[in-house]
């Protein structure tokens, strides 16, 4: 008689040539085939177990044949919420179940039209435009300073497109809403001359009248003659009139009070205040009160008569404005001027002290921003709170707000964009080189859409990530459980910190190159298979991400462990381009899931027969396959496979599953290091070790009937009705 071991090692010793000679068995083909052709027709769960061959093939890729009649029982299953821990899946103690419902993605590809990565993107992008705005705003007025003086003539400024964009923008124009030819006769009139064509300008309107004093400071702004040069020792602009430009521009332009224009601000507050003779001097000047309250932390809105109340006030009795309007703040307040209660300075002062006048500087110089700061918040809030809400593209243009922010976080402008072309963009598949947003020369509308899950219809989506959600979500719990199994509990922190950091990191990355460049990604994927990331090379990982799952003799499809080949179907990676995938991903299993239930389907029916022969090989080939995935002594007592191995392995009578569940836990764990379990090496001394007493206790090969009915409903005793089966599953173990 053939000894179990030998029986098992004619197998085991080159499993991918017995995994092919399994696969190439007629039946077996035929049932591949057809699940390979069918499975992506399938969206639904009756849909699926209403085809017997989809669904029974299904169930003995996962073990679970001997349930296959148990479709109600199934049914929960499959439709199961797995993030729900109280949920019908999870209350089950076989992990099988669990695997089985987190193949399908029956219900789990939510549209929306953001993700969390994605709303947290957009904001994120949003604050780098006002941090580039402050930087451009330096760089292009260093830039003007000192390009504008080789300008000899007006057709030499406006082909320097940075030049004129800068001075157009200076006095409030758009260099793109006005011809050339029009600002080339407002640059080349003769402002003395009442007839000339910048004086002729029509003012019949506000806009026509704004229109003018806008295009009568651009032409005070140069110097040009009528013939579009430079008269004789004439430059195209003087200092000061460069420097009225440039300062127009760093208080005007910005949508923010950049550092550069608080600068300016502080010199201008400084030089106003020290010709202040009384309160309507600061009062009366916009800008000088408008600073004024922003050093002190008034608000915007505080009139003029009530500020010149504060200050004021006879400070000298509790019994005055200040202190019975604003108590000590606005007291304080009244103490920094000098003013009687008329509003003028007092004889002999100045507005302010000197030091007094450097607190109110600096008091300016730590406030200047808050008020940004506080109008951003408010933006990213109502953002957060709102964003959430749109279904469809036209819910996204038609909100003011959200348009707003969603343009200016990829550098766009609401005004300088038509809505048409702007849902046009985001309703383009970024996927696909020939839409309509990859057609266009500017990346920022790439951008923009690479934001936002809207389909050719409009409507909202599910996103089109590097991986499903239920995939991401599945790979991140697989690596806590394996990174903490065995009992290392003291693992579960950065376990839990890697998991979230994959989770939130992988929704923004949309090449192979940019998930194998980020080390903590490939911790996390390699890791959550039980490969150790230190081993494993990002050559390597290439090869497997460039392999055609399709085809049988590709790179990750020839490796001895098949992990590989659904590790790469995990995600939805084009692997020619390196690219999300252009064409979604059909049906209710994804790759990674159909890769592993042919793997799985093989190994099954590999080890059915060679149990057919010899049970003992069945039971030495299932616990080799299952060893790696096994966390705890549970996994082990809750499987009656691994239960059966464990007990034949260490002589235990079949009364030790009487025992308390805890103790049997810590039986397995004095007589079994559970982290021998991840050593080939060590998984197969234990294999020797379970085939030789196999045989003792069942008499060589002859015996084994016990062992065949555990992975196998075809013995001789009566099949348990689900409810049963239900009711015992329900003792979760660990």
């Amino acid at each position: 008689m053939v000894s179990t071991f030998l029986s098992y090692d004619l197998i085991a010793r080159d499993m991918t040539k017995s995994l092919n000679r399994v696969a190439s068995e007629g039946q077996t083909k035929r049932e591949t085939d057809y699940f390979n052709a069918n499975i992506s027709k399938v969206t639904t769960v009756d849909g699926f177990m209403g085809d017997y061959r989809l669904y029974s093939y299904a169930m003995k890729a996962f073990g679970l044949d001997d349930m296959t009649y148990a479709k109600a029982f199934m049914k929960k299953v499959l439709s199961s919420d797995l993030t729900d821990p109280q949920s019908f899946a999870n209350r089950l103690s076989d992990q099988k179940y669990r695997d089985f419902a987190n193949a399908f993605q029956f219900g789990k590809s939510t549209a929306a039209a953001q993700t969390s990565a994605q709303k947290d993107s957009t904001v994120q992008a949003y604050k780098d435009q006002i941090v580039q705005e402050e930087a451009a705003v330096t760089t292009d007025t260093a830039y003007y300073k000192q390009a504008i003086g080789s300008v000899k003539t007006v057709d030499g400024f406006m082909n320097n497109s940075k030049l004129y964009s800068y001075a157009m923008q200076s006095v409030g124009l758009d260099p793109d809403t006005y011809s050339r030819d029009f600002i080339k006769k407002v640059l080349t009139s003769d402002v003395n001359d009442s007839n000339s064509y910048v004086n002729k300008l029509p003012t019949d309107t506000d806009a026509r009248y704004m229109l003018k004093q806008k295009a009568l400071a651009l032409r005070n702004a140069f110097n040009f003659n009528t013939a579009g040069g430079l008269d004789s020792g004439t430059s195209a602009q003087s200092a000061s009139q460069i420097d009225k430009i440039t300062q127009n521009y760093i208080l005007n332009v910005p949508s923010h009070v950049t550092p550069a224009a608080a600068q300016l601000n502080n010199s201008y507050l400084s030089d106003q205040m020290g010709n202040v003779t009384k309160v309507s001097d600061i009062t009366g000047n916009d800008r000088l009160f408008s600073l004024v309250k922003t050093a002190l932390g008034l608000p915007s809105s505080m009139m003029g008569s009530t500020f010149q109340n504060i200050v004021t006030s006879d400070t000298s009795t509790n019994n005055n404005y200040a202190y019975q309007q604003g108590g000590s703040a606005w007291t304080a307040v009244a103490k920094m001027f000098n003013f009687d209660t008329n509003g003028n300075v007092k004889a002999g002062d100045k507005a302010m002290s000197s030091d007094n006048l450097k607190a109110l500087q600096n008091r300016y110089l730590g406030n200047y921003s808050k008020e940004d700061d506080a109008n951003d918040a408010a933006i990213y809030t109502y953002y957060g709170a709102h964003v959430g809400q749109v279904n469809k593209v036209d819910d996204l243009i038609n909100n003011t707000a959200l348009y707003n922010f969603a343009l200016r976080s990829v550098g766009l402008s609401a005004q300088d964009e038509m809505p048409s072309k702007i849902k046009m963009v985001l309703e383009s598949d970024v996927n696909d080189p020939k839409s309509y947003v990859n057609q266009l020369s500017d990346k920022r509308y790439v951008a923009l859409a690479k934001e936002y899950n809207f389909g050719k219809d409009g409507k909202a989506v599910a996103p089109r990530l590097a991986q499903s959600q239920a995939e991401i979500s599945l790979m991140a719990q697989n690596y806590v459980k394996m990174q903490t199994r065995y009992g290392n509990t003291a693992a579960k922190t950065q376990a839990t910190d890697d998991m979230n950091y994959y989770t939130k990191t992988i929704q923004g990355v949309d090449t192979v190159d940019g998930l194998l460049s980020d080390s903590k990604l490939v911790k996390v994927m390699v890791g959550s298979y039980g490969f150790d990331p230190a081993k494993v090379t990002k050559d390597f990982l290439k090869k497997v991400f460039s392999s055609d799952l399709s085809d049988p003799k590709s790179f990750a499809n020839t490796q001895p462990d098949q992990r590989w080949a659904q590790m790469a179907g995990a995600f939805n990676f084009d692997n020619n381009t390196g690219k999300i995938s252009s064409t979604p991903q059909a049906g209710a299993m994804d790759r990674r899931a159909r890769i592993a239930t042919v793997d799985n389907y093989y190994q099954q029916t590999l080890e059915t027969e060679a149990g057919d022969d010899n049970p003992g090989t069945r039971l030495a080939l299932y616990f080799q396959r299952m060893a790696p995935t096994i966390t705890s002594a549970y996994d082990i007592l809750a499987d009656q496979a691994l239960l059966q191995f464990f007990k034949t392995s260490n002589n235990l009578p079949d009364g030790f599953s009487k025992l308390p569940i805890d103790t049997q836990a810590d039986k397995v764990k004095t007589l079994m290091n559970l982290k021998d379990l991840s050593d080939p090496d060590k998984v197969k001394t234990m294999v020797k070790r379970f085939t030789a007493l196999y045989d003792v206790q069942n008499g060589g090969t002859s015996g084994g009937a016990s062992a065949l009915s555990i992975l196998s409903s075809s013995g001789s005793g009566a099949s348990l009705s689900a409810n049963t089966l239900f009711t015992l599953s329900q003792l979760k173990l660990g």
